[in-house]
């Protein structure tokens, strides 16, 4: 459970967007973007077009795009599309650049086409059923970084955190074994009760960890995630007069999310402390669903328009949370409290180890509503050019019932704080897609630009807009299609391993670059 994990919830949080966390968030608002945020997908032939293809039709890409354009169809198909995927990052942090990389094999698309088209005097010109799996997300992606740092560290955060807490409230967690983040350092004695210096209050801390200042600190840590959203759709297309097209379908969604966070301190020569190691590891698969339907008019040969929309869609999801953390003391004798008699109670600090495992949780998260319009333009049988634009209100998505995993019973919150802070945190954006074919003969060669705007109402958000830039080409036969497609896409994030009051904390920059090589094979029967 991310409940108590205070230090999760602010390591990816941007200083920008902290003002509008509303302090009852348990930092659920940020699945509702990682599960809202697809890009365009399908076929290595829309792909290599930037997926603008709201008003073209005959790819099996409609079924989940526009199921309209299975109007288009007159004869059946069966295409896959495995991909290769190139997700390189650069990070700057404390002045220092760390680059890292990671290589994936998937398969991207695939799908089947059964066309009942039909010529006839009346204006049914009959129609298409698409069963298709498209991969709308890839969370495969590795960040590192790494700096020294003479001015703050991770302790100090804690500390800030942990003042006003009474000592009791975390000795208790020792014994009943519950430990939260702030636990874990103070079970680990990175933060201790200032037994001597405390008003009375019983709340003040102190650490051991030698000074930045005097011994800068080494400050690495790495950030690995893994897995896929896919959207399975089952969509009939329909023709009436060769001039008007519409469709309606039915997707299925599943979601299969891993993230392991590790971040580390070092000291060299410092004469307390040698190391902290903080490991987190979240675990998230989901199964949601969405209806969705469109239309293109073919308003002349050479002009056709489309709209399509997606209902919201709402995905039950499982997560699993666990934590861990690790501190490395230079075998230093410290006073751990008082006997009944008075007495101090010593204690030699070497490493220390604990581990905090909290319950799994079921809960429902509703992404919002996506609305598409395109427009191509048909230049005879020599090509194409398309443009689309898509809404996404990224405010309107909403989360409720947390519950237990193992037996279903209420978790002891609710989502309020997080559905506050997502009205407050996220805006509608408008991404724009633009893309175009030259035909030469049987061959063809494609391009494409696609700009998907900052889902962060302030405009400065840990993850601003991304752009792509995408090229391809592809082989038509009577009886068979072979396509290739490059995409390049680029984003910034902003991230802190931790956030403090009253100084400035260490700004991780990272640029992406993720590139995805797709091959679509199909055969028309």
């Amino acid at each position: 459970m991310k409940k108590f994990a205070l230090f999760f919830l602010l390591i990816f949080v941007n200083l920008s967007a902290f003002s509008q966390i509303d302090p009852d968030a348990f930092g659920y608002y940020k699945d509702a973007l990682r599960f809202s945020r697809t890009t365009f997908m399908g076929s290595a032939r829309f792909q290599g077009m930037a997926g603008a293809g709201t008003a073209i039709g005959g790819d099996i890409t409609n079924s989940i795009q526009n199921p309209a354009g299975l109007g288009f169809y007159r004869k059946s198909e069966v295409s896959f599309t495995p991909a290769m995927g190139f997700n390189n990052s650069s990070s700057k942090y404390l002045s220092e650049t760390t680059k890292d990389s990671r290589f994936t094999l998937n398969l991207n698309n695939f799908g089947i086409v059964i066309s009942k088209a039909k010529n006839g005097d009346n204006q049914d010109y009959g129609g298409s059923f698409g069963f298709t799996v498209n991969r709308i997300q890839d969370f495969n992606s590795t960040i590192s970084y790494e700096g020294v740092n003479n001015r703050n560290q991770l302790v100090d955060f804690f500390i800030e955190r942990a003042t006003g807490i009474d000592w009791q409230v975390f000795d208790n967690q020792g014994i009943d074994g519950a430990f939260n983040t702030l636990g874990l350092a103070y079970f680990t004695y990175l933060i201790n009760p200032d037994i001597f210096e405390d008003p009375g209050t019983n709340n003040t801390y102190l650490t051991y960890v030698d000074d930045p200042v005097q011994f800068p600190t080494i400050q690495k840590g790495s950030i690995t995630t893994k897995g896929a959203q896919f959207e399975w759709d089952f969509s009939y297309g329909g023709n009436i007069g060769d001039r008007f097209y519409y469709g309606l379908g039915l997707g299925l969604q599943t979601v299969n999310y891993e993230s392991i966070g590790e971040y580390t301190e070092t000291k060299d020569g410092a004469p307390n402390f040698t190391e902290l190691v903080y490991i987190d590891r979240l675990s998230q698969s989901g199964l949601g669903a969405n209806f969705k339907g469109g239309i293109i008019y073919r308003i002349t040969d050479r002009i056709r328009v489309g709209l399509s929309g997606v209902t919201a869609t709402s995905i039950r999801i499982t997560e699993s949370f666990s934590e861990e953390m690790t501190s490395k003391h230079n075998s230093i004798r410290i006073i751990d409290g008082f006997n009944p008699d008075g007495s101090p109670i010593e204690k030699i600090l070497t490493d220390e180890t604990k581990e905090a495992l909290y319950a799994d949780l079921i809960y429902n998260l509703k992404t919002p509503a996506r609305y598409n319009g395109g427009i191509s333009y048909f230049f005879g049988k020599k090509g194409f050019i398309s443009a689309d634009v898509e809404y996404v209100g990224y405010q309107n998505s909403s989360l409720k019932k947390p519950r237990y995993a193992d037996d279903g019973t209420d978790a002891g919150f609710d989502f309020s704080g997080d559905n506050r802070t997502i009205s407050n945190l996220y805006k509608g954006t408008l991404n724009l897609r633009i893309g175009g074919e030259i035909r030469l003969n049987s061959n063809r060669i494609r391009a494409g630009y696609a700009n998907y705007g900052d889902p962060y109402s302030s405009g400065n958000g840990p993850i601003g807009g991304k752009q792509s830039i995408t090229i391809g080409c592809g082989l038509r036969k009577n009886n068979m299609f072979f396509d290739f497609g490059l995409v390049s896409e680029l984003f910034e994030t902003t991230t802190s391993p931790y956030v403090l009051d009253n100084e400035q904390e260490p700004i991780v920059v990272t640029n992406h670059n993720k590139i995805r090589a797709l091959f679509s094979l199909g055969f028309f029967y």
